[in-house]
């Protein structure tokens, strides 16, 4: 994928982000409905299509059967290829699941569940955690035979699928940003305006500190991806020459961004909670922390000791090359 579709990705994203914090539509119940998808609409037109009369209740069985009984479809497909491996149980796992969770979407309340007797579960929550049931096992199939295919690849293969894996990485980091700290910054401006009423006059200060506080928030995810980017870049110039001049000034580039990101991170944490105390008397909210960024830390080191690497190996090589 060309860097200018990548980098539109990205921002589409990030506004997509924006726009559904702004408008509130980023929530629990979102995030249940999303998880309940597909399996709501297709129980759904399977109880209208059973109800139109005996031949739909005829062919709502025959999908119904059919829908739950693909994973085996999957299944038998490998076996013929000779490609079935040990993760697959998870596809036949999957098959009885399947069968269990749309009849629930089609019968409501079918699956005893304790807690929604006591009225703690909402049916869109109840179908939500139904459908993470059903995608974690197939996500976790699809890991699997990632993992194997990773092992089994060349050098440049794992090179490949790891630069892939980063622009993932990236969407991530994107929707941790514009998503989470941004849904979490617009919340807590909420609750503090509410909490305040009729004197919302000396908010002001509040309101600039939970602002930097959002921007330190996010500032370790942002920095990440300044480190994926770097990462990303290198990875390029190794497949092309790992040896060559341009690959050791990625590689040097990346140690100079793992070694000023994990800096800016930590110094500005400190700051914030410096300036808070100094500005405790005149805040309505005060939220001292000690964050440790540990998966900046852990991709700064990972980064690092690959930069590290690629650089020994083209001094290695250079020495061999004059004692030859």
């Amino acid at each position: 994928m060309k860097k200018k579709i990548y980098l539109g990705i990205l921002i589409l994203e990030a506004i997509v982000c924006v726009i559904f914090c702004v408008l509130g539509t980023i929530s629990g119940e979102n995030v249940a409905d999303m998880m309940a998808f597909p399996f709501v609409p297709i129980g759904t037109g399977l109880r209208t299509l059973s109800l139109s009369g005996s031949v739909g209740n005829i062919v709502a069985i025959i999908l119904y059967g059919g829908i739950s009984l693909l994973p085996l479809g999957i299944v038998l497909f490998h076996v013929k290829k000779k490609i079935l491996h040990a993760e697959d149980t998870l596809l036949v796992a999957l098959c009885p699941l399947l069968f269990a969770v749309l009849y629930e979407m089609i019968n409501p309340g079918s699956i005893i569940m304790g807690p929604e007797e006591l009225g703690m579960l909402s049916s869109e929550v109840r179908n939500g955690m139904l459908g993470c049931i059903v995608y974690s096992l197939l996500v976790g199939c699809l890991v699997l035979r990632a993992l194997r295919l990773f092992f089994g690849v060349g050098r440049l293969k794992l090179q490949k699928y790891l630069f892939i894996l980063l622009g993932f990485l990236n969407m991530i980091l994107v929707y941790l940003v514009f998503g989470g700290c941004l849904q979490k910054f617009l919340q807590t401006m909420e609750s503090t305006k509410a909490a305040n009423q009729g004197t919302e006059d000396g908010l002001t200060l509040t309101y600039v500190i939970l602002v930097l506080q959002m921007l330190t928030d996010a500032l370790p995810y942002v920095l990440d991806m300044v480190i994926v980017f770097a990462c990303q870049r290198m990875l390029l110039e190794l497949q092309k020459d790992a040896y060559s001049e341009e690959t050791m000034e990625a590689a040097g580039k990346l140690t100079k961004v793992c070694g000023m990101s994990l800096k800016v991170t930590i110094l500005s944490i400190a700051a914030f909670n410096i300036l808070q105390l100094l500005c405790a008397k005149h805040l309505r909210v005060i939220n001292g922390f000690v964050n440790i960024p540990i998966l900046s830390i852990v991709l700064v080191l990972t980064a690092l000791l690959v930069a590290k690497l690629v650089t020994e190996g083209k001094q290695l090589k250079d020495d061999n090359d004059m004692f030859i």
